[in-house]
């Protein structure tokens, strides 16, 4: 069982932040519908295909969200490598389908009233790869975090202080121990990314953001290229990009990149405002 403070403390930010996703997830779905509407084609079957396609994304980003979550938490209070701390985490994870499925399946329900005879594949599947997927991620933190235990046992015998640092799992011990930490990410996760800085761009070209235009274009190409290499520098590009956010987060017409730049660093880790 994961100590109950560590899961307390990350639930009330896990729903804090579900409560945010389903007011995006709401945006998306209108913005579908309206494209879709406008050709008319909304009791299409590729509406269907759309809608649940957009569906299965937030489905993985709340997984993620859920995962990363529960590693910031433990960054700040610490954990112990027991036994069956990979099953709780992974208990823990799980239980919060209840939470991410149901506003989804609503809406994935909703296509029936526009007339459309295409079966959807259910999202519970959805939900079952990006378990799959946070399983791997959760059996090499607590493998890490054995190893380097096991580890400092050989050198000495007094007890170890393991500083975990999320959202990447870098593990550091001893005075003056240094990391180099660095993100995988997947190629759906860098498209997201991409394009999340193609509309900043984008969005920059009005007359009324001539001030920062030149100033944010620099850091929007420093990321892209950071997120070009195989192994991105995890500290530059968290840097880069909150840079980014920050400078946006607050111009009236720039909401929309914003919000897409927001919900492409969840992966990361990221949790803006």
């Amino acid at each position: 069982m994961l100590d109950p403070q560590i899961a307390g403390l990350a639930r009330r930010m896990i729903l804090a932040q579900f409560e945010d996703r389903k007011k995006e997830v709401q945006r998306a779905v209108v913005q579908l519908a309206d494209q879709f509407r406008t050709a008319g084609a909304l009791s299409s079957g590729r509406f269907v295909v759309e809608l649940r396609e957009c569906c299965a994304r937030e489905v993985e980003i709340r997984a993620k969200l859920t995962w990363h979550a529960l590693l910031r938490v433990m960054s700040n209070l610490g954990v112990k490598a027991s036994e069956d701390l990979s099953v709780a985490l992974q208990s823990e994870v799980e239980g919060y389908s209840a939470q991410t499925l149901p506003d989804l399946e609503m809406i994935m329900a909703s296509h029936k009233r526009h007339g459309s005879s295409v079966i959807a594949e259910p999202l519970s599947s959805a939900w079952g790869l990006a378990m799959r997927k946070i399983y791997v991620e959760i059996d090499l933190f607590v493998s890490s975090l054995r190893a380097r235990v096991e580890s400092n046992e050989l050198r000495e015998s007094q007890k170890t202080t393991l500083n975990i640092y999320s959202p990447v799992g870098v593990i550091q011990t001893g005075s003056g121990a240094m990391t180099n930490i660095s993100y995988s990410l997947d190629a759906g996760e860098r498209d997201v990314l991409v394009r999340a800085l193609d509309l900043v761009k984008e969005s920059l070209a009005t007359g009324e953001h001539v001030g920062v235009r030149e100033e944010i274009s620099e850091l929007i190409e420093e990321a892209r290229a950071e997120v070009g290499k195989p192994k991105p520098n995890g500290m530059r590009l968290q840097s880069v990009l909150t840079g980014i956010a920050g400078a946006i987060q607050t111009a009236g017409s720039l909401q929309p990149a914003y919000q897409a730049l927001k919900a492409a660093l969840l992966p990361l880790g990221v949790f803006l405002p």
